[in-house]
């Protein structure tokens, strides 16, 4: 699967930036990333940087055709973008690691507390309640490690 990008403003953003460019709606709401490097590996920052940092966008661009929002929307994982002569214009992504907190994903969130409430089950805290009131904490047999021999099985 891959998305084809028409809009000529952002077109141009795309082939002149390098690195990670964030796409915002105009509401100002992330839309995802384009790593327009892809597939060689990101341009190395200036200066010291954690490993395991989440990556910065360098660049923030704004999207406002709306049939090329309604397409960013429907993407569940990461894709090529290719521009009208189908030439690579780099791999965009709704999802990653540090993705920055919208209004949207906040609403998300609250909605799948509030089914987690409402639905039957229990959170850690009671299991471990239970099996306290269950059992005595000498009296419970391991079940990963061997029988007081300390060996997997």
């Amino acid at each position: 699967m891959s998305i084809t990008v028409s809009d000529s403003r952002l077109l141009a953003q795309l082939v002149v930036k390098r690195g990670l460019i964030e796409l915002q709606d105009a509401a100002g709401e992330t839309v995802g990333r384009v790593q327009t490097t892809w597939p060689a590996p990101l341009p190395a920052p200036p200066g010291p940087r954690d490993y395991y940092a989440p990556a910065v966008a360098d660049f923030v661009e704004s999207v406002t055709d709306p049939a090329l929002l309604a397409a960013f929307e429907r993407v569940k994982r990461p894709i090529l973008l290719f521009n009208p002569r189908g030439e690579l214009l780099g791999r965009f992504e709704r999802d990653w690691l540090g993705m920055p907190m919208t209004a949207a994903r906040l609403r998300d969130l609250e909605e799948r507390r509030r089914a987690a409430r409402t639905e039957k089950g229990y959170t850690l805290a009671e299991v471990w309640k239970i099996i306290h009131e269950k059992y005595d904490g000498a009296d419970v047999e391991p079940i990963i490690v061997g029988k007081n021999t300390g060996e997997c099985p």
